[in-house]
C-alpha cells in the first residue's frame, strides 16, 4: 500500500461504492441472472451474472466498509478498527488490527497474532496496555514479521466466552452447578455465568470460521497453521490455551500469561478443595490435547502476587501434565513463574518480548522447532 494510504483510507469505502454503482449502471443492460430464478425480472437480466469479482464484492464489502483508522493511536505502525463485527456465534464486537511500519511499503506476507481482550493491546488506547506495538518492532529479526488482530472482549459475558467448555463440561453435576452459579469478580457486576452455560466453543468458531477468513482475505497474511498464533492473559490465556488444543490444525502456537486456573471468583473457589476438584480435569484436558501438537510452541507463565498467588497449588499438576505429554521442555513448551509480578498488563507487557520470541522464532513452516 502507498504511503498516503492512512490519510486516504477513510474515503475508500465511499469511493469504492460509488465506482461500483457507476460500473453497475453502465453494465446493467448486458448483465443477466442465471436460469431458474423467479420470472418477472427486467428483460435485460436473463443471461447470467457477472463472474467472481462481483460476488467477491458482495461478500467482502461489508467487512471492508466497517474498517477505519484509529486516529488516536500514537504508537508505531498503525491500527485499524473493524466496527461491530457481526457473528453468527457470539455477540458483535470491535476488532483492532495492528499493521507494523513497513507493511505499507513491502510486499511480504505476515504471520498473524490473535490477541484476546484487544481493547488493552496497543499503546494509548486504554488506561493499561500491553504495548505490543512497541515490543514487536524491538524484536526485529529475532521473530517473524507479524500483524496483530485483537478482538475486544464481550464485557459481562467474557467469562462465558473464555471458560473452556471441555473443562466445565467434565465437572461432576454438583460441582458444575455450583461453578455456574458462582458470583461476580471483585470489581462488581452480575454473575459470571448468568445463563448457566459457557460459550467458548462458539467463541472459537467465531475466531476460526468468521474472523480468520476476513483477516486472511483483507491483509497480506500467511494463513497456514504455523503462522497463526494465539495470545492472551487471565481468562484470555485460558481461551488461547483451549483454542490451541481444540484447533491444532488452525493455530501454530500460543502465549498464555497468568491463565486463570480457578475459572471463577468467590472464597470457596480459591480454597484447596476446589483446586483438588479441578486437578484431574486439567490432567485429562492436557492429556487429550497436547499429544496432537507438533512444533506448536506453548508458553505458560504467571506471577506470585495478587490473583497470581492463588496459582501455586495448580503448579505441580500443570507441570506434570506438560512433562507427561512427550513434548520437550523449552523447545515445545515453557512453564515459567515470575516472582514478585502481579496480575496486570504492566507485568504481562514486561515479559512479552521473551514469550513472543519463543513462539515466533524465524523458521521455515515445514521445519521442526528442534531444527
Amino acid at each position: 500500500w502507498p504511503s498516503f494510504w492512512p490519510s486516504f483510507w477513510p474515503f475508500l469505502p465511499g469511493a469504492f461504492l460509488l465506482a461500483f454503482l457507476l460500473a453497475f449502471l453502465l453494465a446493467l443492460p448486458s448483465w443477466g441472472l442465471p436460469p431458474g430464478l423467479p420470472s418477472g425480472l427486467p428483460p435485460g437480466l436473463t443471461s447470467g451474472l457477472p463472474p467472481g469479482p462481483f460476488l467477491l464484492f458482495l461478500v467482502f464489502f461489508p467487512s471492508i466498509a466497517r474498517m477505519e483508522p484509529v486516529l488516536s493511536f500514537q504508537g508505531t505502525g498503525r491500527v485499524l478498527r473493524h466496527k461491530g463485527l457481526h457473528s453468527e456465534f457470539v455477540q458483535a464486537r470491535d476488532v483492532l488490527i495492528w499493521l507494523p511500519d513497513g507493511y505499507d511499503t513491502d510486499s511480504d506476507r505476515y504471520a498473524v497474532i490473535y490477541m484476546q481482550d484487544g481493547q488493552n493491546a496497543f499503546s494509548g488506547l486504554s488506561e493499561s496496555s500491553w504495548l505490543i506495538d512497541e515490543h514487536l518492532p524491538k524484536l526485529g529479526s529475532r521473530v517473524r514479521k507479524a500483524i496483530v488482530v485483537a478482538p475486544h472482549h464481550s464485557g459481562m459475558t467474557r467469562f462465558q466466552e473464555f471458560a473452556p467448555a471441555a473443562i466445565v463440561n467434565h465437572l461432576g453435576p454438583a460441582d458444575k452447578a455450583r461453578f455456574l452459579d458462582s458470583g461476580a469478580p471483585p470489581k462488581g457486576g452480575g454473575r459470571l455465568y448468568p445463563n448457566g452455560k459457557v460459550s467458548s466453543d462458539e467463541y472459537l468458531r467465531f475466531l476460526v470460521e468468521e474472523l480468520k477468513p476476513i483477516i486472511d482475505s483483507s491483509f497480506r497474511t500467511k494463513p497456514d497453521q504455523a503462522n497463526t498464533i494465539l495470545l492472551g492473559s487471565s481468562m484470555g490465556g485460558m481461551i488461547s490455551l483451549y483454542a490451541l488444543l481444540k484447533y491444532p490444525h488452525v493455530f501454530g502456537g500460543a502465549v498464555c500469561m497468568s491463565p486463570f486456573w480457578p475459572l471463577t471468583f468467590g472464597d470457596e473457589f480459591f480454597e484447596e478443595a476446589w483446586c483438588e476438584t479441578l486437578k484431574p480435569v486439567y490432567a485429562g484436558f492436557f492429556s487429550n490435547g497436547l499429544p496432537a501438537l507438533r512444533s506448536q510452541p506453548l508458553w505458560i507463565d504467571w506471577g506470585t502476587e495478587e490473583l497470581d498467588k492463588c496459582y501455586e497449588p495448580y503448579h505441580s499438576a500443570i507441570e506434570s501434565a506438560l512433562e507427561g505429554s512427550g513434548l520437550a521442555r523449552n523447545i515445545d513448551w515453557v512453564l515459567r513463574v515470575y516472582p514478585g509480578t502481579s496480575h496486570d498488563e504492566a507485568s504481562w507487557s514486561a515479559r512479552l518480548e521473551e514469550a513472543l520470541e519463543f513462539v515466533l522464532k524465524p523458521k521455515d513452516t515445514s521445519d521442526s522447532l528442534i531444527a
